[in-house]
């Protein structure tokens, strides 16, 4: 039940922080009173303490703060009763084992555990385990009745006796780090209560009814605030007052169950003693391809470099990929998070010490951040695109190449070799670019025909396709391009071949309504090829829009057989035609190659 409410109330908490950061946090008014409630004691010897303030009557002395409920002890009985900080009820009693008493308390957020002062002797601290309800011994103080509290900051305990004209500073096994006199620093009164959650302490004097602020080292004694009632023991609360942009140090008064919460600066004392002091990520940086486990390793520490042991570190990752997960802290105060990334980019890893172990990223719990960038892995798929195309003969053809790893990224920087085999025959290497995309284009044949494209990656970059190494092919239809219609074409004459050979043509063309017709001849008359074309039909006339270039395509036999497919272009340059040019290409491999006429004419009307 504790933990369910401890979640509403920091989920509240921090619903009102973002409005406040939008708003800004109200003004601290440092002494103002915040609550005042009265603890239901019922089933303790503290239900009648005496309201006259007789010595002699039962103490309510002890106080603590667990994030959700307020703690408090007798001075004359074993129990902890827990109330709620808003109007006092009673939400439960432990009866705790091995104590006849109970002086000052102060909530450990770091570790989930209350430290009580045993009474009597009044000098006894330990911890109390709220699940079994046992007092544990840690250590023999100089006293502790007033004044208990628990710095997370380096994981000490600070103590105080009955009316303390002295101050005491421990390890947690009960080692003394200093012994600090009191006298004339806490207006002429000696010391109660101790509240510490920050960089600074919090006394209260023994009827003076006043809090100091005071460093650590005891160098400044501030004046913190003055109150109307005498002052036990002191617990700071910075989540019950949040919604409203408040923190308030909480006291005990001694005799009457009254219970006061007193403003204080947001920030200034955190409750449990606050969070561990730092947590520090690494690597800060580093750089992997993907599909391998990166590790973090969080280092949590108190503020004099000390590891601290079983808190809860919470690691969230963002970015490129997401993933998440709580580790807890070894001896060493290390905890080790470990993800795979599958995709490209950079990450943002975030930890941050969960104290109270509620996983939330609550006010003071140290966080720190990392960087990961994840590279691509080899290639593992080449995709072409498109699959299929059809365009007509001597255009320009592009295929992509589209490679990626495994995982699907883009692999950049990856040759890509092409190759066209068919119609044409061609090929080349391209570098993929960011998107892991090379685009090859090549240049379509004279004749209608067709080409298969294959591309591999070629990771290695030896020329050769090994395996593993993925590749993908295509395909490409060249087809003839309409008729001009009104194109017509006569044209006869001698030239040289580009073989040396003469040669001889003639023939005409014309598109009309029915489609292209016309009769075309080709004699090479030279030793190299020696070969007579005579066309068996026209199929497609087409015209320059300028009248001066004009194509044939058609079949014909070669030497008085078979059925090749041929082109003819002409140029008609003007008259009388020695300026005009002719070339025959057949689908055996013969090309005339663009010539000047020798003799002749070319005339095209359009």
């Amino acid at each position: 039940m504790r933990w369910t409410r401890w979640r509403f109330i920091v989920a509240a908490s921090f619903a009102a922080t973002a409005l406040l950061g939008l708003s800004g946090t109200a003004p601290a008014a440092t002494g103002d009173n915040l609550r005042t409630i009265t603890a239901d004691q019922n089933g303790t010897d503290c239900a009648d303490a005496n309201r006259t303030g007789n010595a002699n009557g039962a103490i309510g002395t002890g106080i603590a703060f667990d994030g959700t409920n307020l703690l408090l002890s007798c001075w004359s009985d074993n129990t902890i009763v827990e109330v709620s900080p808003l109007d006092g009820s009673q939400v439960t009693i432990h009866q705790i084992s091995g104590v006849s008493g109970l002086g000052a308390l102060a909530w450990d957020n770091t570790d989930q555990q209350l430290w009580a002062c045993k009474n009597p002797p009044g000098s006894v601290v330990g911890t109390i385990d709220l699940v079994t309800n046992a007092f544990t011994t840690k250590f023999t103080s100089a006293g502790c009745t007033d004044g208990l509290a628990y710095d997370a900051n380096d994981d000490t305990i600070w103590s105080s006796a009955d009316a303390a004209s002295s101050i005491q500073h421990y390890q947690l096994d009960g080692t003394l780090i200093s012994s600090t006199s009191l006298v004339g620093e806490l207006g002429n009164s000696m010391n109660s209560g101790i509240a510490v959650g920050g960089a600074k302490l919090y006394l209260a004097n023994n009827g003076g009814q006043q809090i100091y602020e005071v460093a650590k080292d005891f160098s400044t004694f501030t004046l913190f605030a003055s109150f109307p009632r005498r002052l036990e023991d002191l617990e700071c609360d910075n989540i019950t007052f949040l919604p409203d942009g408040k923190a308030a140090i909480w006291s005990n008064d001694a005799y009457d169950n009254t219970l006061n919460a007193w403003e204080i600066p947001f920030g200034v004392c955190l409750f449990g003693g606050g969070p561990p002091a730092q947590i520090t990520l690494s690597p800060k940086t580093a750089t992997n391809v993907v599909g391998h486990q990166h590790c973090v390793t969080a280092t949590v520490t108190n503020a004099i470099g000390n590891p601290k042991k079983d808190i809860d570190v919470v690691f969230s990752v963002t970015g490129a990929n997401s993933a998440g997960g709580t580790q807890t802290t070894d001896a060493a105060g290390t905890a080790t998070f470990c993800y795979t990334g599958t995709v490209t980019g950079v990450d943002v890893i975030t930890a941050f010490a969960d104290a109270n172990k509620n996983a939330v990223m609550d006010l003071g719990e140290p966080s720190d951040t990392a960087s990961k960038t994840w590279t691509p892995g080899p290639p593992a798929t080449l995709t072409l695109a498109p699959k299929t195309a059809t365009n007509v003969v001597d255009a320009q053809h592009c295929v992509t190449a589209t490679v990626k790893d495994q995982y699907g990224n883009a692999t950049p920087a990856i040759t890509v070799r092409f190759s066209v085999t068919g119609s044409v025959t061609t090929s080349g290497f391209v570098l993929t670019n960011a998107s892991g995309q090379a685009t090859f284009c090549y240049q379509g044949p004279p004749l209608a025909g067709a080409d298969v494209i294959t591309a591999y990656a070629d990771t290695n970059t030896n020329s050769v396709k090994d395996p593993g190494e993925p590749g993908d092919s295509a395909a490409k239809e060249w087809i003839l391009p309409p008729s001009t219609a009104g194109c017509k074409v006569t044209y006869g004459g001698r030239i040289t071949a580009a073989n040396g050979d003469k040669a001889t043509f003639g023939g005409n063309a014309m598109v009309p309504a029915s489609g292209a017709q016309g009769q075309e001849e080709y004699q090479d008359h030279g030793s190299v090829a020696n070969l007579n074309v005579h066309s068996i039909g026209v199929d497609v006339l087409t015209c320059g829009r300028d009248g001066t270039s004009a194509t044939i395509f058609g079949t014909a036999t070669v030497n008085g057989s078979g059925s090749y497919a041929f082109r003819i272009d002409l140029q008609d340059l003007g008259e009388p035609g020695v300026s005009d040019t002719y070339r025959i290409r057949l689908s055996t491999g013969y090309d005339s190659g663009m010539q000047t006429l020798n003799q002749g004419n070319v005339q095209i009307h359009l």
